[in-house]
């Protein structure tokens, strides 16, 4: 939970009531959260699937990488509503709406900056992608684990390392929990 790490579905049951608010204040949608206490893959799809005839759009929020990756396409795959994970999608796009703003700002062309993104997990892969399509460029991707790595690079993204990216990057983004 906001970079909390696992406490548990009781626990961030708070931030599922603030995710709930925002959906109604700023889009007038209804929502009710619900925690589901499951770690294992194939048993968080089913409940989703199972669930899901109540729901025009199921919003998962607080799913770890790489879990949350598999479980975000198998149901994206699975259920004729829309699927949407929050900790990757919502980040991106708000880390965008901020790069826009920043970069209008200072002058600066987004298109044309080198842009580095540190820390590939769930929030980082996707912002990675979003600056990706947006600009049309690769972006250079640092992380600690080597499917992380993998899997932005099979995104389109670049491999590259913490030196590299503060060297070359005119935009370094950073979405890590790793200290210093």
């Amino acid at each position: 939970v906001l970079g909390l790490g696992d406490i548990g579905a009781i626990a961030g049951k708070p931030v599922m009531e603030g995710k709930g608010l925002l959906f109604k204040v700023f889009a007038d949608v209804d929502v009710f959260d619900i925690e589901v206490n499951e770690k294992d893959i194939d048993r968080m799809i089913a409940t989703v699937k199972a669930i899901s005839p109540t729901f025009g759009g199921i919003n998962l929020e607080d799913i770890k990488a790489p879990e949350c990756f598999d479980i975000e396409e198998r149901l994206k795959q699975e259920l004729d509503i829309p699927v949407f994970h929050d900790d990757q999608h919502g980040t991106a796009v708000v880390c965008t709406a901020a790069l826009l703003v920043a970069t209008r700002a200072t002058g600066r062309d987004l298109n044309k900056a080198v842009i580095g993104q540190i820390g590939l997990g769930a929030a980082g892969h996707a912002i990675g992608q979003m600056m990706m399509r947006l600009t049309g460029n690769a972006v250079y991707g640092a992380d600690l684990s080597q499917d992380a790595l993998s899997r932005f690079e099979k995104a389109g993204g670049r491999k590259s390392n913490l030196k590299e990216i503060m060297e070359k990057c005119d935009i370094v983004i950073a979405t890590t929990g790793v200290q210093n």
